[in-house]
């Protein structure tokens, strides 16, 4: 839909009509018909009653005239409104269409990039906790009749404090998701390479 303006005897470049814009023009002569419906009707009742004046006679037939062009015209407006609406359900359904298919193919290498991060985290895991049963034994190695060295037992403490990244997360400003994947649970558990 396009309006076309002329411009000192020339046509500028048209701009498309909103359907917003179809939408009021529709509106504003839906109220121009039913207000000049108003007007007509008292105007009939004198007709049919046989009350009416030669000025009202000719006065209702000018109005039922332009009554006629209001509703040519609402008619009009309302199949432009109606094709432009189905222009618009179409472009928004091919939109939607294509955000779905972007979205399918970015969950994919979402997916495997998390696959990937996963592998890493629990492996990272694995190694903390192997590294931390290491510095253990080791730490306990030292322990003489005196007991554990406190520095040492410190150390061994602060390494074995539980591994929760999440409520750190939670206070930087990050929230869990409350729509698909939310009830996931995912477990990071430690994990070791092969052995060769």
């Amino acid at each position: 839909m396009y309006s076309q303006v002329r411009d000192h005897g020339v046509f500028v470049v048209p701009q498309p009509v909103t359907l917003e814009a179809l939408k009021l023009r529709r509106d504003q002569t839906a109220a121009s018909k039913a207000e000049l419906d108003v007007r007509l009707q008292p105007l009939l009742d004198r007709i049919q009653s046989g009350t009416a004046t030669a000025e009202e006679s000719v006065l209702i037939v000018e109005l039922s005239e332009d009554a006629r062009i209001l509703t040519d015209r609402l008619q009009r407006e309302n199949r432009e409104l109606k094709v432009a609406q189905e222009i618009q359900d179409s472009k928004d359904a091919l939109e939607r269409r294509s955000r779905f298919e972007d979205l399918v193919v970015l969950s994919r290498r979402q997916r495997a990039e998390f696959f990937r991060l996963f592998k890493e985290t629990c492996t990272c895991l694995g190694r903390l906790c192997a590294d931390v049963d290491e510095a253990t034994t080791l730490a306990n190695s030292f322990v003489s009749v005196a007991g554990m060295n406190p520095v040492d037992r410190n150390a061994v403490m602060e390494m074995s404090e539980r591994v929760d990244p999440l409520p750190a997360l939670l206070d930087s400003g990050l929230s869990p998701t409350t729509g698909f994947g939310w009830d996931f649970r995912i477990s990071v558990v430690p994990l070791k390479g092969k052995t060769k």
